[in-house]
C-alpha cells in the first residue's frame, strides 16, 4: 500500500516531491524504479517545482538507494505546483512512499 505524505501550503512556488522507492533492483523508469516487493529502499524519485513568470518547471531525477543519478530532465508547463503535485500524487504506485516538501517545510500525514 502507498503511503502518502502531504504539505498543508501547497501554494507555494517552490515545491518538492520526494518518492523512496522500496524493491530489488533500481531501473530507468519514472514510473517505477524498482523490481519485487521487499523492503529494501532501491530507489528515489525527486521531483522539484519551481514557478517563474507563471510558468512551473519540473525537474525529475532518479537515483539508485546509492544516490547515484540514473536519469534527469525536465519539462515546463502552465500548471500549477498545486495541480502539479495532485497529479504526482495520484500515480504513486504500491511500494513507494511519497512525501511533499512546500518551502524546506516537510509535513507528513498518515
Amino acid at each position: 500500500m502507498a503511503i502518502i505524505a502531504l504539505s498543508v501550503g501547497l501554494s507555494a512556488s517552490a515545491e518538492t516531491v520526494l518518492m523512496e522507492y522500496y524493491g530489488t533492483k533500481a531501473r530507468n523508469s519514472y514510473t517505477n524504479p524498482c523490481k519485487g516487493e521487499t523492503i529494501r529502499k532501491c530507489a528515489v524519485i525527486t521531483k522539484d517545482i519551481q514557478i517563474q513568470q507563471h510558468l512551473s518547471t519540473v525537474t525529475e531525477t532518479v537515483m539508485d538507494c546509492e544516490g547515484r543519478v540514473l536519469n534527469c530532465s525536465s519539462y515546463t508547463t502552465i500548471e500549477t505546483p498545486e495541480t502539479i503535485v495532485r497529479k504526482i500524487l495520484a500515480t504513486v504506485p504500491d511500494n513507494a512512499v511519497a512525501t511533499v516538501i512546500s518551502d524546506n517545510e516537510r509535513s507528513t500525514e498518515d
